[in-house]
């Protein structure tokens, strides 16, 4: 099952990582704990390491059995290594090891050494819905506001009006929607889309978050395709691996497709990317957090102007890209049916 937090602990403070997880769980956040979501006849380091590969945050129980315990540092080496954010959460006076202190000598710490331990664990709750917010993981904290579209983003971006659209996922094997408007791509065969279930059609804009726990994810969206694959007469803007990428039909064909490659500084370890793609007439913009990144004209006889949006990754890219709070706006012709 999909999981936001991985709990890490010593056996001996069992009971206060059991409370941990009931009050995160009561708030709608999914954790992973072992031994509880160990499978039976598993391999119990590799399922370990899966599951902190796979989590947006990781809290560690701190006390003086955790500081010690070469199980639990080897965990938080692994949530470091892939750059996966860390709340330590101290429930004694107890100061780090050399070993755990040259993992979190640099974190903020949450104390939990006086009672009662529920004001903490709310402490904790807040902190865990305030790190989702930022990842674009919706939570009870944050799924009633309504969000406010900045006028500097897109030459375009003050017309029509937002609204959100769904995906249909293709095999749940290698996609997951842990919560409505989130998509995952949890595997790297190639040409894994996730198709729009409505057609778009025109002048639009497209609105999403886009993160991953790999450094050098790359993500793509492709505009008018036919539900299916790569189309000829779709559009394609692809950020990551160092570059900016707009193409046309395919990403493959090594350069004939391209419209614009240009270098870019592009690193997704603890950072959400705003994404805002927008097609006027017969030009095509992408912007990052509000910076224009990429821009091109291209000829209105080799673009479809209608078709569906897919959400795909790189075929060689091993680990998950998620894609969340995706609108899109009519900026011409409306939304087909």
């Amino acid at each position: 099952m999909a999981h936001d937090v991985f709990v890490s602990y010593s056996n001996k403070d069992k009971p206060v990582a059991d409370a941990v997880v009931a009050r995160l769980e009561n708030k709608g956040i999914r954790c992973w704990i072992a031994p509880r979501d160990v499978p039976p006849g598993y391999d119990w380091a590799s399922i370990l390491v899966n599951a902190i590969d796979n989590s947006l945050i990781f809290v560690l129980v701190l006390s003086k059995y955790s500081n010690i315990s070469k199980q639990v540092i080897r965990e938080v080496a692994e949530a470091v290594e892939m750059g996966i954010p860390i709340i330590p959460l101290r429930i004694e006076d107890i100061e780090p090891t050399q070993a755990m202190r040259y993992y979190i000598k640099s974190l903020h710490w949450l104390d939990a050494m006086s009672p009662p331990l529920e004001k903490h664990l709310g402490e904790l709750t807040s902190s865990v819905q305030a790190l989702l917010s930022v990842k674009g993981k919706p939570s009870e904290a944050t799924v009633t506001v309504v969000e406010k579209t900045t006028q500097k983003q897109g030459s375009s971006s003050v017309m029509g009006e937002w609204r959100t659209i769904k995906f249909n996922i293709p095999n749940v094997k290698l996609w997951r929607q842990p919560a409505d408007g989130i998509y995952i791509s949890v595997t790297h065969p190639p040409d894994t889309i996730a198709w729009s279930e409505e057609i778009v059609e025109g002048d639009i804009s497209i609105s999403l978050n886009v993160a991953s726990q790999e450094k050098d994810a790359e993500c793509q969206v492709i505009v008018y395709g036919n539900g299916m694959g790569f189309t000829q007469g779709s559009l394609l803007f692809t950020f990551g691996k160092g570059y900016y990428k707009l193409e046309k039909h395919s990403t493959y064909h090594q350069g004939e497709n391209w419209l614009v490659l240009t270098a870019a500084n592009v690193d997704f370890r603890n950072h959400v990317y705003s994404v805002l793609i927008e097609i006027v007439g017969d030009k095509a913009s992408l912007y990052l957090d509000g910076e224009k990144v990429a821009s091109t004209f291209f000829a209105l006889s080799e673009v479809n102007r209608r078709g569906r949006i897919g959400l795909s990754k790189t075929w060689e890219m091993l680990g998950d890209v998620t894609y969340s709070n995706i609108k899109i706006k009519s900026l011409s012709c409306g939304l087909g049916e």
